[in-house]
């Protein structure tokens, strides 16, 4: 069996507050660069998402990002509750003002702006995978995207993850689930193929590919 390559979640919630400074707010720069959050925080934060009854719900408000635990109970998202893991609000202004953090959005950061997040090749502990949002063409039905954060990673480049779906939710009541996210990251990847060969005229804006991101307020 493979080697699962973990982190140490050091101190349990206790220790949740470390290291979450935001920037300076003398300069304009620095009040706009991600916030400062320990890897062993991150991890820290979504352990204490486990069991706790949460309840799905698109676009919901998460919990204040200063909460160090998850409250039982609470209505997410994936990308809220992926946000309020690395300490980010529902709408980081690094974003735009009034701009929720949003799947799309995340993928549009990650890959064209870089305030909050940049797109890598290789994950590691604590990186996100992202599946974008497409349409396949108008009154076709596209797929809604999702995002997870990965908890493992093993020699053979597999991963394990948590994040907050409607599936688990559905089945079991409870929103927050663990998941091989890499054999989903490959089933979207086979699908998008498909869809490409059937529709070659589709603009490569309309069908993205699933892609990993780091957030850039990460200490290793």
């Amino acid at each position: 069996m493979a080697q699962v390559n973990r982190r140490s979640v050091l101190g349990g919630i206790a220790a949740t507050s470390a290291l979450m400074a935001t920037g300076s707010s003398r300069s304009a720069t620095a009040a706009q660069r991600a916030p400062k959050i320990a890897l062993e925080t991150v991890l820290a934060r979504a352990e204490s998402a486990k069991r706790r009854g949460t309840k799905y719900a698109l676009y919901a408000e998460p919990p204040s990002e200063r909460l160090a635990a998850w409250p039982r109970g609470h209505n997410a998202d994936c990308s809220g509750f992926v946000g309020w893991c690395v300490g980010l609000p529902r709408t980081p202004r690094q974003i735009g003002v009034g701009t929720k953090l949003g799947t799309d959005q995340i993928y549009k950061d990650a890959t064209a702006d870089k305030a909050l997040f940049t797109r890598i090749d290789a994950p590691e502990i604590g990186d996100i995978v992202l599946y974008p949002n497409y349409q396949i063409a108008p009154g076709v039905e596209g797929t809604p995207g999702h995002v997870a954060l990965i908890t493992a990673v093993r020699v053979d480049g597999s991963y394990d993850t948590i994040e907050c779906a409607s599936t688990p939710f559905h089945k079991t009541g409870d929103a927050i689930a663990f998941d091989r996210a890499d054999t989903i990251f490959r089933g979207h990847a086979i699908e998008l193929t498909r869809i490409r060969k059937a529709y070659p005229n589709l603009p490569a804006d309309k069908v993205r590919d699933p892609i990993f991101a780091r957030y850039l307020g990460l200490v290793r």
